[in-house]
């Protein structure tokens, strides 16, 4: 699972570097960047949801595994 420390890495990282590509790279660069952003966003749903189906099992008493 992906701690909220390491997505804060990750943002940061994608803003470094979208601050310092050139205009000539940008295009392939932003791509990449869409790519990492897409990737982030898939773990930390999926993340979200283990948890919220954790909780579930929980409150009815049973264990997930």
């Amino acid at each position: 699972m992906n701690s909220l420390a390491q997505i804060q890495t990750r943002l940061e990282y994608i803003k470094q570097m979208n601050g310092s590509l050139s205009d000539s790279r940008r295009g392939s660069e932003m791509r990449t960047i869409d790519e990492l952003l897409s990737t982030i966003t898939n773990e930390a749903t999926r993340d979200v949801y283990e948890l919220m189906v954790d909780e579930a099992y929980e409150c009815v008493g049973l264990g997930r595994y």
